[in-house]
């Protein structure tokens, strides 16, 4: 189903959009009518319809800034910042490298952080900044030592730039995915890091999640619908996060 055109014209830009959860965004954004900017560290092989695709380093602070300053010098305000771009290591903490530890948490956080801040100046009233989040920055993940802190420092940030950012009538807030079928997940799945049917076995809802439900709730977040939405983490995870036992019993 095609959804309403909320976002006519105006400026989007979300980073890791180039394949997974991003690319969901990314393409509901579009068919939304938003002008979209896609930041990440590669551009696509094909190009996509309402999309402008930058490669950009977001750990970077010159690269960061010189691309937000190509995006607004038209002075046009920016509407949207979703912080998405993410990369994973799973090791445990006690062989972890510290330049493991510096890129997971770079990526995650530092590139947040520096993507905000270029944004905030930018931000007209009624913008939003969506940063996502995940299951992992409250549950006890083995071997996701960084990923979970920076995950957890994500959420933080977001509450801190929701009360900074009302006077002005900007939201911010996070969306937390569980188990997504992203091509990452996919490749970890066949890589045998993680068993489908374990991690179907613990979501109630019975699958993975979809790029796309992820995204419905990151657009439903920018919309005029989530007026009076700040500060908050949406947890979209099939139910994940909450069962406290396998399975359910026969008289429920």
């Amino acid at each position: 189903m095609t959804p309403p055109r909320s976002l006519d014209s105006r400026v989007a830009i979300v980073t890791g959009g180039g394949r997974g959860i991003g690319a969901a965004i990314v393409e509901r954004f579009a068919r939304s009518g938003a002008i979209v900017y896609s930041l990440d560290v590669g551009t696509p092989e094909r190009e996509r319809e309402g999309v402008h695709d930058l490669a950009v380093d977001i750990t970077d602070e010159t690269a960061v800034g010189e691309a937000f300053g190509s995006i607004v010098t038209g002075g046009q305000p920016l509407h949207t910042l979703v912080n998405n771009a993410g990369v994973q290591k799973v090791e445990a903490t006690a062989a972890m490298t510290v330049d493991t530890w510096d890129l997971v948490v770079g990526t995650h956080l530092r590139g947040a952080f520096l993507c905000c801040r270029a944004a905030i100046p930018h931000l007209s009233e009624g913008g939003t900044i969506v940063n996502i989040s995940s299951v992992a920055a409250s549950q006890g993940l083995p071997g996701r030592g960084p990923y979970s802190a920076a995950k957890a420092g994500l959420e933080g940030l977001t509450r801190s730039l929701a009360i900074e950012l009302a006077p002005r009538h900007v939201r911010v807030n996070a969306v937390a995915p569980g188990h997504t079928r992203t091509p990452l997940a996919a490749a970890t799945i066949a890589a045998g890091v993680l068993s489908e049917h374990e991690i179907v076995a613990r979501i109630p809802w019975g699958r993975m999640a979809e790029p796309d439900e992820v995204a419905a709730v990151v657009a439903f977040l920018t919309s005029s619908d989530a007026s009076y939405i700040t500060g908050q983490c949406v947890t979209v995870d099939g139910g994940w996060s909450v069962q406290a036992m396998l399975g359910r019993p026969d008289w429920v």
